[in-house]
């Protein structure tokens, strides 16, 4: 086999994305729209499922599906549109309310990281993105402090204006550059999930919320006619149960009347998945020559469901600022990220602790 060529080796574009899920994705779909050159290195060789209970809102990732020319083939999945939500407190009947954060299209959406995943990074493919996939990135270039590429495993470079992580909670680019954090909480929480069909919904369709104590349940109708049962607990609980974290999953649905009864009729078509405590972070959001998205940038607890939305409006920040002005985005991505994403972060880490006071 011939050996790469130097201009192979070499060769140069306007972005570098690293990182194939939704923020890495919907940066890419974004940039690519209006001209700019980008390849996207994942380091897997395909997007499977990752620890995600995947709701997400009309005015967050629902209208960045709709605005990259996504949203039809995402509810051609089967997934339902959630146009409103029910909530319970400590046993009582569900109360039904609007939707969360709507947005024009007026409703939300639970669709499978294994599905939803896949979609966007093959659309990624049809808009002319250069993917890579199987690439792990191991070092950043530079020239002097500028940030001017990064290198692969394989010991290719990959030249670029700008260099994009969006790469996930442990990511491998804000290491390289250096990212400081700007805020970092202790753990407050985890999450058990787990899928099922034969969930038999309301009338109206929508996501159910269940406050009891201190536990949070969730059901999420979402695509090929499964629902997502999830259940957030405390630190201190998690060190009590997480050996048994299906028991105590079936523990909480169990223990809510209008709950039980339905998951009699359910099966479960799953095991059970744990989000196990971590640290939230709020990260630099960009440097000379590289640029944070998603969890790269903003790790936060998952009991709020903000993750996906959160990406979704930093990868429409970052897109925004940097056609605004190629050579100067910097000012305006941290002002955009922080607008868009702040308040989310600020108070679900705040509320973490003691999740009651959402109740106000």
């Amino acid at each position: 086999m011939q050996a790469p060529s130097l201009r192979r080796m070499t060769e140069r574009v306007d972005v570098v994305v690293v990182g194939g899920r939704v923020g890495g994705a919907l940066t890419a779909l974004r940039l690519a729209a209006s001209g700019v050159s980008v390849r996207l290195l994942e380091s897997r060789e395909s997007l499977g499922g990752t620890l995600s209970t995947h709701f997400f809102r009309g005015d967050g990732l629902v209208r960045s599906l709709e605005e990259t020319g996504t949203l039809d083939e995402v509810l051609a999945t089967g997934a339902p549109r959630l146009g409103c939500e029910y909530f319970s407190v400590d046993g009582g009947a569900f109360e039904q309310g609007p939707p969360q954060e709507p947005g024009d299209v007026g409703y939300c959406l639970s669709v499978q990281r294994s599905t939803l995943d896949p979609i966007l990074l093959h659309r990624v493919v049809g808009a002319g993105v250069d993917v890579r996939p199987g690439t792990k990135v191991v070092d950043v270039l530079r020239e002097g402090d500028q940030v001017v590429g990064v290198v692969d495993s394989t010991g290719r470079r990959h030249h670029a204006h700008v260099v994009v992580g969006a790469d996930g909670r442990r990511s491998t680019v804000a290491r390289l550059v250096g990212a400081l954090d700007e805020e970092r909480h202790e753990p407050a929480r985890a999450m058990y999930y787990r899928y099922a069909t034969g969930w038999p919904t309301h009338d109206e369709i929508g996501p159910e919320f269940v406050l009891d104590g201190d536990t949070f349940s969730y059901a999420f109708p979402s695509d090929g006619a499964t629902t997502c049962l999830a259940v957030s607990v405390s630190v201190d609980e998690h060190r009590r149960s997480h050996r048994d974290a299906a028991g105590r999953l079936e523990q909480a649905l169990g223990a809510h009347a209008f709950l039980a009864d339905r998951m009699r009729e359910a099966t479960w078509v799953s095991n059970v998945y744990q989000g196990l405590p971590a640290d939230s972070v709020w990260r630099q959001a960009c440097g000379a020559g590289w640029a944070l998205v998603g969890d790269a940038a903003t790790a936060q607890d998952p009991w709020a469901g903000l993750g996906m939305d959160s990406a979704a409006h930093q990868a429409e920040a970052f897109a925004r600022s940097y056609l605004a002005s190629p050579e100067d985005w910097h000012a305006e991505y941290t002002r955009r990220r922080r607008e868009r994403t702040y308040d989310g972060f600020a108070q679900t880490t705040a509320l973490a602790p003691d999740i009651r006071r959402i109740l106000g």
